[in-house]
């Protein structure tokens, strides 16, 4: 081979075996996702039944049966929430549930003159939910809070602080 060349090599064992570590790692993070996601659907199930407030802090609006026959908001029989669940992969992790009137109330649903409500799912399409019940505020149970983001942000730092830590 014509010409010049120059290797880098690196020789502390230390920082090899951590940046080996981390490149592990960040292939496959699956069991992280796993925690965090842990975290969120227990923030959830919280939420659904005992703070009625959303990830963001803000009281949901009382439902009408919950003010009439008492009880929590979005916890009549306990469906939706047992039914959220978290599904993890290498690099992310989806929170969610398959209850078929779970977005209208993570969401809301107005009435009008025909009962539908029209909004955007997350890739900005169109999306219809019809609302046979009237309004129906928004009561978001599914998102991340300021507590489950620090959550998450520690879980990171317990698995990975030491080979971050390692390489600085």
């Amino acid at each position: 081979m014509a010409g010049v060349q120059f290797t880098v090599g690196l020789e502390d064992a230390a920082a090899s075996r951590a940046l080996s570590a981390l490149a592990a790692a960040s292939e496959d993070m699956t069991p992280l996702m796993e925690e965090i996601g842990r975290v969120l659907v227990n923030g959830a199930i919280e939420r659904i039944g005992t703070t009625n407030v959303g990830p963001d802090g803000v009281a949901w609006q009382p439902s009408r049966r919950a003010t009439e026959k008492g009880g929590k908001t979005l916890h009549d029989s306990g469906v939706l929430m047992r039914s959220i669940n978290a599904w993890a992969s290498p690099d992310q992790v989806v929170v969610g549930t398959n209850v078929p009137y779970a977005a209208v109330h993570q969401l809301g649903a107005a009435t009008g003159s025909l009962g539908v409500w029209v909004g955007n799912d997350k890739n900005g399409r169109d999306m219809t939910v019809l609302s046979p019940w009237g309004d129906i505020p928004a009561r978001p149970y599914l998102g991340i809070s300021e507590e489950e983001r620090a959550s998450a942000l520690d879980l990171v730092e317990i698995r990975y602080g030491a080979i971050i830590e390692a390489l600085q």
